[in-house]
């Protein structure tokens, strides 16, 4: 038994006395030294460095790009970074994609202007007492709102709005033609402004012959009988105005009645009318 132990004693005095010879390589897990050719996983020390520097240039890139993600509704910073979005060319509009809600580039005309869509959406039928809409929309006619609601516009029909106006003055002493009539029309006054240099009686008929002498008529709606005596009874230097130009206020109710003026004195008498013919 002592024979076995001192037998030991000397190979193991013996091993550590060799001095090996370093022809291996460094593994890659830090395990040691391997003899020979070395095993699989091994990595020579250039191995090693280069994949240190691989790893470097790899956390240098991801600070890049964490630079260039931004938070929502973060404050601009001189010097931000970022991904430039690239847009492609399409003289035409066109879709580059055919399934909704798929992801497409931006696209330009020639002269680089993004393409957008500013078609208004189709007209609506609406109903009279629409509500406000919320969005845009298009209705399909004219809509008028009332003060609550919006309704159908309804079209014009008073000659002074739908029909041009002819302007005619009033200047003279006695009773004129002031607007002469015209075949298969009447007269329609939209606005009447007129002033007496003396107290007199004037008055608006209608017509034929001298100073609408022949078929005489009141005009509907402004005079109250076919005399100077029935008109209005106006003091010196008075006048009267009537209507604003958008309704008419009368009417000659004859076709082609000429439109005339009576008084009742020889003062000066001023002033103007507007007038359409339909």
């Amino acid at each position: 038994m002592r024979q076995l132990q001192l037998t030991l004693v000397f190979v193991l005095w013996l091993c550590l006395s060799i001095t090996p010879t370093l022809a291996g390589t460094v593994a890659s897990g830090g395990g040691g030294l391997g003899g020979g050719g070395g095993g699989s996983g091994d990595a020579s020390l250039a191995e090693q460095q280069t994949q240190t520097g691989l790893l470097t240039t790899i956390d240098a890139d991801t600070g890049t790009i964490a630079g260039a993600v931004k938070a929502e509704d973060a404050a601009h910073v001189s010097g931000d970074t970022g991904v430039m979005s690239l847009c492609v060319r399409t003289d035409t509009a066109a879709a580059r994609a055919t399934t909704d809600g798929d992801y497409i580039p931006c696209t330009t005309d020639s002269t680089g202007r993004v393409w957008t869509n500013t078609e208004l959406p189709d007209a609506a039928a609406l109903a009279d007492g629409t509500s406000n809409p919320t969005i845009t929309g298009v209705a399909a006619y004219n809509m008028c709102f009332n003060g609550t609601t919006w309704d159908r516009c309804v079209k014009a029909t008073d000659p002074c709005q739908i029909n041009t106006k002819s302007y005619a003055n009033i200047n003279g002493t006695a009773g004129a033609t002031i607007v002469t009539g015209v075949s298969a029309k009447k007269i329609y006054i939209c606005s009447l402004v007129l002033v007496t240099a003396t107290a007199q009686n004037i008055n608006l008929v209608s017509g034929t012959g001298t100073v609408c002498a022949t078929s005489t008529a009141a005009i509907l709606g402004v005079s109250g009988g076919t005399t100077a005596a029935t008109g209005w009874n106006l003091a010196a230097n008075g006048g009267l105005t009537l209507g604003s130009g958008g309704f008419a206020v009368g009417s000659t109710n004859v076709n082609a009645d000429n439109l005339c003026m009576l008084t009742s004195s020889t003062g000066q008498i001023t002033g103007g009318i507007s007038y359409v013919t339909q």
